[in-house]
């Protein structure tokens, strides 16, 4: 009965596909790190500040409406104008992002670019009555011109310190850190040149303004295993999008969610990951 168990394995080893890895039969070694909303994320007191609290406060109490909010479905109405449809599927806060943003993203538009093109459309809707008052109108100019910034990019843009302090964790722990990330130009050059120190404690990086792919597209994943010779098996993922820990899966990639780092660290223990 032994040997009979013994030569079924080998021939299940001889037959079995070269790009085929039992779960079983690895551990992960490779952790991968999506950049906005994991390891960095948008200086809300920042922001705030040189918008002006009193103006947002003014604006709140008179319009009962979250600046962020109007601004983010602007720019869904602005994907449903056909000069304006994005050539690929691209959310932020559930809203689906105009071609400008998209192609920002894939590193083919800069910052002034893109606001050149939102502060024209603002100024197209305006003649059309999209905005409920003169003073929302501005408001929402005035945010979307100072985000599309790239000189106010630094100030911005701050680390997560507790998913920093974690990659440290693990790369002492002798894990191979990677970087997959959809993120323009501006924004990576002001991490790199910012915070250096984070991103030497990763082993390499696939961003979307150098591919011109972006997440969730299976590509993005397959260009990341291809270039670091991956057995996607021994990977996770840890990303903020659901969708793109959907599409790793289907790579037999190990996702996780971001959320909280209490949670996250629950879940990288329970598949297997040694965190001291």
């Amino acid at each position: 009965m032994r040997r009979y168990k013994i030569i079924t394995l080998l021939f299940t080893i001889i037959i079995m596909p070269t790009n085929f890895y039992p779960r079983s039969l690895t551990k992960p070694t490779t952790i991968i790190f999506d950049i906005p909303g994991v390891l960095f994320k948008e200086n809300r007191a920042i922001l705030r500040q040189k918008i002006g609290i009193r103006s947002l406060a003014s604006y709140a109490v008179t319009h009962w409406k979250n600046p962020s909010t109007v601004c983010f479905d602007l720019l869904e109405t602005m994907s449903k104008h056909p000069a304006h449809q994005p050539s690929v599927l691209l959310k932020f806060k559930e809203k689906i992002m105009p071609r400008c943003i998209v192609e920002w993203q894939q590193g083919y538009k800069t910052c002034d670019q893109v606001r050149t093109e939102l502060v024209n459309f603002i100024e197209q809707m305006a003649e059309q009555n999209y905005f409920s008052s003169m003073q929302e109108k501005n408001l929402t100019q005035h945010i979307i011109k100072f985000i599309f910034d790239a000189q106010q990019l630094p100030e911005l843009t701050k680390p997560v310190m507790p998913m920093v302090d974690l990659a440290k964790q693990l790369k002492k722990a002798g894990y191979q850190l990677l970087l997959l990330a959809n993120v323009p130009h501006e924004l990576y050059s002001t991490i790199k040149t910012n915070y250096p120190e984070i991103i030497e404690l990763f082993d390499g990086s696939i961003v979307s303004c150098q591919t011109h792919i972006l997440k969730p597209d299976k590509q993005m994943f397959k260009k990341l295993l291809d270039t670091y010779q991956l057995n996607p098996c021994q990977c996770i993922l840890i990303d903020e999008k659901e969708e793109s820990v959907a599409a790793a899966q289907e790579l037999d990639i190990l996702g996780i969610t971001y959320q909280k780092k209490p949670l996250l660290i629950k879940k990288l223990k329970k598949l297997g990951i040694i965190i001291n």
